[in-house]
């Protein structure tokens, strides 16, 4: 993989926001790209390291974005000093994706502009209650002519968000590109800084994979997203995938289970080193929980709603549309025969073909 110093790249005149930590425009390879810091922990009750991995994250959740085929943006792990300091950093470069005539408009100021079926306005552009935003990708005229799109790429983020474990997937962090003169399409996925625990230390890692009810627990059972359910409540990716009464969520959990291999993303995590010199990256513990992780989030939860939604369609096709079990009974039934047969990512397995 490559590994850049981007110590000596020059900054450029463009800024950014967000929360995660520090980040600044820079001239690399006569392109703009944003260089992302960790953020330090010092505001985290009973912090257990000094920074966050966040870049770490970043570069993994948008490469395996990019092995499902999905438009993202492109990273570059790296190192870079921050300004006046003596203490070289673990960062990421990631690749600025808007040319100088366009802008990006978030679905923040898109949802802020829709009023809703009840004849309210809603919880505003930030509010991410899921009817609301479902409402507003079936109905805004910022969407016409790409709505079927849109409607894809919510609910393809929604569930790879769920597999790299990426809990701030929000209404700013996702949208359009536009002109003066018309809307251009969907911007690639960006801002995946928050996946894969970025905020625990090496030895907590450890300590957690020696519990198989712990590793379960950070897969999916204490697992939790932005998005709002109508009384308010945080929506958990895992129930809301396994019951199967999302049309759109159905046809992206199909997609996904059509294009993953296991073994690219065994790869992709393999192939990272623990460490630069000094500089901690990715130790091998690490690495095996997050492959951990991920196996138990596609056999637990994914694999299990895949064949009943498969076995729905072959009924429904064999049977002329008669009566049979809900998806999610046939879900439930199949998540509970997986529960304790799960295994340890297996780098041999290339890909993952349930038997239907």
């Amino acid at each position: 993989m490559l590994f850049e110093d981007f110590s000596t790249c020059q900054r450029n005149t463009r800024y950014y926001g967000g929360n995660a930590g520090n980040k600044y425009g820079i001239t690399y390879q006569g392109n703009n790209w944003i260089l992302k810091f960790p953020k330090k922990t010092s505001d985290l009750i009973n912090p257990q390291i000094s920074y966050t991995t966040s870049p770490l994250s970043e570069y993994i959740g948008s490469r395996i974005y990019a092995l499902q085929g999905i438009p993202v943006h492109e990273t570059i792990l790296g190192t870079a000093y921050p300004p006046s300091s003596e203490s070289e950093r673990l960062v990421v470069a990631c690749k600025d994706f808007r040319p100088s005539d366009q802008r990006f408009t978030d679905f923040k100021e898109i949802k802020n502009a829709q009023f809703f079926s009840d004849g309210t306005e809603g919880t505003s552009g930030n509010g991410t209650v899921l009817s609301e935003v479902l409402e507003t990708i079936s109905a805004s005229p910022a969407f016409e002519g790409l709505r079927a799109e849109v409607s894809n790429r919510f609910w393809d983020q929604f569930v790879i968000d769920f597999i790299i474990g990426n809990n701030d997937r929000n209404n700013t962090n996702w949208g359009l590109l536009a002109n003066d003169e018309k809307i251009l399409g969907l911007a690639p996925v960006f801002d995946n800084g928050n996946a894969f625990f970025n905020k625990r230390s090496l030895g907590q890692f450890e300590k957690r994979l020696t519990s198989l009810q712990d590793v379960r627990a950070d897969a999916y059972l204490g697992f939790t997203c932005a998005y709002l359910n109508d009384q308010g409540g945080h929506i958990h990716p895992h129930e809301l995938i396994a019951s199967a009464q999302y049309s759109g969520c159905n046809d992206a959990l199909v997609r996904f289970m059509s294009h993953y291999n296991q073994a690219n993303v065994v790869n992709l995590i393999d192939d990272i080193p623990a460490y630069d010199r000094t500089i901690s990256i990715l130790p091998q513990a690490q690495k095996e929980f997050y492959l951990k992780v991920i196996d138990i989030r596609i056999n637990e939860v994914l694999v299990p709603t895949y064949k009943a939604i498969k076995q729905s369609s072959l009924t429904m096709d064999r049977e002329d549309h008669l009566q049979s079990p809900t998806l999610s009974d046939q879900a439930r039934s199949a998540e509970r025969a997986t529960q304790n047969t799960v295994s340890p990512p297996d780098p041999q397995r290339s890909e993952i073909t349930p038997e239907i």
